[in-house]
This record gives structure tokens, C-alpha cells and sequence, in this order.
């Protein structure tokens, strides 16, 4: 490294060691009682049917119980393709912009 920097050398097998360590079952305890907490969460196309009101409560929920989110749902863009190119409408799903989304979860 340039001056002033210090360099720290780590085998492979010790960094693996290390991440591992965070995805160790144990590192889950829970009491009693207590909600689950998972590691990865997969949530793909479920949010455009929640409500704005319980779409709050949800996302607050899985911010809580879920280390990682593997998320996907359809934006105002992507329907105005199905509809128009694919001729598909959904009249369950409530249509929200993709800034509407990322101002969600950003919070």
C-alpha cells in the first residue's frame, strides 16, 4: 500500500472461515416465543397486491426477520408493457412506480 496504509494479509481459508461464521445456524438463536429470523428472504411478485396501508406493516416486518431480500415486483413500466404487448391485465395488482418502491425499502 501507498504511506500511511497498513496491509493485512488473510489466507483463503481464514476469509472463508470468517463469512461462514455469519451464516452459522447458531448465530440465529431465538427465545421462546420470538419470530424467526432468516438469512435470505424471497418475496417475487407479492407487493403489488398488498395494500399501501399494510405494504408499510410488511416491509417493516421483513426488515426484521430477514438478513437478505430477494425481491422482485412488477412496476407501473412493466404493466403498461403487458398490457399493451402482451394484452394481459391484472385488476388485483395495484400499480406502483419504481421510485414508489425504492422510497419503500429505503426508509
Amino acid at each position: 500500500g501507498g504511506e500511511g496504509e497498513s496491509e493485512v494479509i488473510i489466507s483463503a481459508e481464514d476469509f472463508a472461515r470468517t463469512l461462514r461464521a455469519d451464516w452459522e445456524p447458531q448465530n440465529l438463536r431465538r427465545e421462546e416465543g420470538d419470530a424467526a429470523i432468516y438469512h435470505l428472504g424471497v418475496c417475487t411478485s407479492v407487493l403489488q397486491y398488498i395494500s399501501d396501508k399494510d405494504l408499510e406493516h410488511f416491509v417493516e416486518a421483513l426488515s426484521r426477520r430477514v438478513f437478505y431480500l430477494y425481491l422482485t415486483v412488477p412496476t407501473t413500466k412493466e404493466y403498461t408493457r403487458q398490457v399493451g404487448e402482451l394484452e394481459f391485465h391484472d385488476k388485483f395488482a395495484i400499480h406502483r412506480t419504481q421510485e414508489y418502491y425504492q422510497a419503500l425499502l429505503s426508509r
